[in-house]
């Protein structure tokens, strides 16, 4: 996982969770330290773009669809992802 800071928003990237650990709270403690993070440093939302299939996860978690980011491959050429936003409480 890695929390690029270089710009507003921050942006989560090469966030995964091992298939073998899902459903035991590894991803929520991930994006709790991820709020956490972002919170500490004065921001107020951190972007993501999420593979599909972790679309449900995120949107479960506060994050909300604010766009879609071109991801073609081969044989899916207009195949997209979801482009989210995730509110954080700042800390003042």
């Amino acid at each position: 996982m890695q929390l690029d800071d270089r710009a507003a928003p921050w942006s989560l990237e090469h966030c995964r969770v091992d298939p073998r650990c899902l459903r035991r709270g590894v991803g929520r403690a991930l994006l709790a330290r991820v709020r956490a993070a972002a919170a500490a440093a004065g921001e107020t939302a951190v972007a993501i773009d999420a593979d599909p299939l972790a679309d449900p996860f995120y949107l479960a978690l506060g994050a909300r669809r604010v766009g879609e980011i071109a991801a073609p491959i081969a044989g899916q050429p207009g195949r997209v992802w979801p482009h989210l936003r995730l509110t954080v409480a700042a800390r003042r």
